[in-house]
Protein backbone atom coordinates (compact mmCIF):
# COMPACT_ATOMS: atom_id res chain seq x y z
CA UNK A 1 0.00 0.00 0.00
CA UNK A 2 1.01 3.70 -0.77
CA UNK A 3 2.93 5.32 2.06
CA UNK A 4 0.47 8.73 1.72
CA UNK A 5 -2.10 6.19 2.44
CA UNK A 6 -0.60 4.62 5.09
CA UNK A 7 0.07 8.24 6.42
CA UNK A 8 -4.13 9.24 6.78
CA UNK A 9 -4.86 5.89 8.17
CA UNK A 10 -2.85 6.49 10.74
CA UNK A 11 -3.89 9.75 11.43
CA UNK A 12 -7.25 8.46 11.14
CA UNK A 13 -6.50 5.78 13.85
CA UNK A 14 -5.51 8.21 16.13
CA UNK A 15 -8.01 10.78 16.07
CA UNK A 16 -10.22 7.39 16.44
CA UNK A 17 -8.79 6.73 19.59
CA UNK A 18 -8.72 10.42 21.18
CA UNK A 19 -12.22 10.53 20.48
CA UNK A 20 -13.05 7.36 22.20
CA UNK A 21 -11.13 8.76 24.96
CA UNK A 22 -13.25 11.73 24.78
CA UNK A 23 -16.47 10.11 25.29
CA UNK A 24 -14.47 7.88 28.05
CA UNK A 25 -14.56 10.95 30.50
CA UNK A 26 -17.38 13.06 28.98
CA UNK A 27 -16.11 15.65 26.45
CA UNK A 28 -18.35 15.24 24.09
CA UNK A 29 -17.75 18.51 21.80
CA UNK A 30 -14.39 17.09 21.52
CA UNK A 31 -15.12 14.05 20.74
CA UNK A 32 -17.50 14.81 18.02
CA UNK A 33 -15.04 17.10 16.33
CA UNK A 34 -12.12 13.65 16.02
CA UNK A 35 -14.97 11.24 15.08
CA UNK A 36 -15.05 14.06 12.24
CA UNK A 37 -11.45 14.61 12.12
CA UNK A 38 -11.29 10.80 11.64
CA UNK A 39 -13.86 10.51 9.11
CA UNK A 40 -12.34 13.25 7.11
CA UNK A 41 -9.01 11.53 7.41
CA UNK A 42 -10.42 7.84 6.38
CA UNK A 43 -12.00 9.76 3.16
CA UNK A 44 -8.79 10.99 2.32
CA UNK A 45 -7.03 7.89 2.66
CA UNK A 46 -9.35 6.61 0.14
CA UNK A 47 -9.12 9.25 -2.43
CA UNK A 48 -5.06 8.66 -2.19
CA UNK A 49 -5.52 5.08 -2.37
CA UNK A 50 -7.26 5.81 -6.12
CA UNK A 51 -5.04 8.39 -7.26
CA UNK A 52 -7.09 11.05 -6.28
CA UNK A 53 -5.55 14.51 -4.72
CA UNK A 54 -6.64 15.04 -1.06
CA UNK A 55 -8.49 18.64 -1.26
CA UNK A 56 -8.17 20.94 1.46
CA UNK A 57 -11.64 20.68 2.54
CA UNK A 58 -13.26 19.12 6.47
CA UNK A 59 -16.68 18.56 4.18
CA UNK A 60 -17.55 14.79 4.29
CA UNK A 61 -20.33 15.03 1.95
CA UNK A 62 -17.93 16.67 -0.36
CA UNK A 63 -15.08 14.30 -0.36
CA UNK A 64 -17.76 11.41 -0.08
CA UNK A 65 -19.07 13.03 -3.01
CA UNK A 66 -15.42 12.50 -4.59
CA UNK A 67 -15.30 9.09 -4.56
CA UNK A 68 -18.73 8.30 -6.17
CA UNK A 69 -17.05 7.38 -8.98
CA UNK A 70 -14.75 4.12 -6.97
CA UNK A 71 -18.25 3.36 -4.81
CA UNK A 72 -18.47 0.29 -7.50
CA UNK A 73 -15.21 -1.20 -6.15
CA UNK A 74 -16.41 -2.18 -2.31
CA UNK A 75 -14.21 -4.92 -1.87
CA UNK A 76 -11.38 -2.37 -2.23
CA UNK A 77 -12.75 -0.04 0.17
CA UNK A 78 -13.40 -2.41 2.75
CA UNK A 79 -9.87 -3.65 2.36
CA UNK A 80 -8.29 -0.38 2.93
CA UNK A 81 -10.65 0.69 6.09
CA UNK A 82 -10.02 -2.18 7.66
CA UNK A 83 -6.08 -3.26 6.92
Amino acid sequence: MNAAVEIWMAYAREDLEVARHAVSVGWLKSACFHAQQCGEKWLKALLTYHGQPSPRSHDLDYLADLLEPFAKNVAVIQEVLWC
